[in-house]
């Protein structure tokens, strides 16, 4: 029985459905709400569990023959996707990736000791004294961010631009982290934008930047190339370090200075609809690369070209592709 499970039943999760169908493919999904969109589905097999609980999850799939597990679009399921990566194919190949880029805390420690990152930060617990964290965070300079380690997006994030709004600003984020963990950061002004990375079995990289824009139904790049490239850069040198491969990273960055800061990485697609657009565009449709778990770089190259850079590890170089803007 050739089962995927899709880690994740909201809407979201549906084109992975959609393309494991058109491959054949039993599909299960496994979601902590009962009443999700994918549980309607009259084609799948769903479960009900916590997808933040993998050792439940786990337990709850053990009778099933799975050939591949995925999630896509929503940080909640990486861990697990990767968990039941390890027991399927008996290497936890991205397993210490997906820790490190789901806790925010584990993250910046990462990106400090790599000098990758200028963020000051500080973290503190649950069982942390209330009035010792509000002292021990006015430390940082204003503003900052408090937020939760482990919560994806911007749930319980708050801006805080003097020590009066910390107190208001910790109590909310802690709700949000199953771990009893939050941290405040530097807050970087500047542009935001995105990228997409997309790995292969040697650890090549194809990058899609983004800002959400589109130009005659094509998404546009980000304008800077000196920040492209710094930020390819920055990646590379995770890539490379934690051994990442046959993985899609949805990056998000902010120029900061003379600079780029990366402010998360989520071992997933990201949850835009430029995807559709690339679809559309270049007839790659990224879902069924990531039911086969295929990330062959020939299948994003030409996406690559509306604002790529190509790294040959090997040679150690980049190879720029032409922006749309050029």
């Amino acid at each position: 029985m050739n089962v995927i499970v899709v880690v994740g039943g909201s809407q979201l999760q549906f084109p992975l459905v959609e393309a494991a169908l058109r491959e054949g493919k039993n599909v299960v999904c496994i979601d902590g709400d009962e009443n999700c969109y994918c549980a309607k589905l009259a084609d799948i097999t769903f479960v009900n569990c916590d997808i933040s609980d993998p050792v439940s999850c786990i337990l709850e799939l053990k009778n099933f023959d799975i050939e591949n597990a995925v999630t896509a679009q929503s940080d909640v399921g990486v861990i697990l996707v990767e968990q039941l990566k390890k027991i399927i194919n008996r290497s936890d190949e991205n397993l210490i990736a997906a820790e490190i880029f789901t806790y925010k805390d584990k993250f910046r420690q990462y990106l400090r000791e790599r000098d990758l990152s200028t963020a000051d930060f500080l973290i503190a617990s649950i069982t942390d004294d209330l009035t010792e964290t509000i002292r021990r965070f006015s430390s940082l300079n204003f503003p900052i961010a408090v937020k939760p380690s482990d919560s994806s997006g911007s749930r319980g994030v708050t801006k805080v631009t003097d020590i009066q709004q910390l107190r208001k600003a910790i109590l909310k984020a802690f709700p949000f982290s199953k771990r009893g963990v939050i941290l405040a950061e530097s807050w970087f002004t500047g542009e935001e934008f995105g990228a997409q990375s997309f790995v292969d079995e040697r650890g090549y990289c194809v990058y899609l930047h983004h800002n959400d824009h589109v130009y005659n139904n094509i998404p546009v790049a980000h304008s800077e190339t000196s920040k492209n490239h710094r930020l390819e850069e920055k990646i590379q040198t995770i890539v490379t370090d934690l051994s990442i491969k046959n993985a899609i990273l949805n990056i998000d960055a902010v120029k900061f200075k003379n600079d780029v800061e990366i402010i998360e990485i989520g071992l997933r697609l990201g949850a835009t609809d430029i995807f559709k657009m690339v679809n559309e565009k270049f007839n790659v449709n990224i879902f069924v690369n990531i039911i086969r778990s295929d990330y062959k770089l020939n299948d994003f190259k030409s996406a690559s070209k509306l604002y790529g850079i190509l790294f040959n590890p090997t040679e150690k170089k980049f190879i720029k592709n032409k922006s749309i803007n050029s």
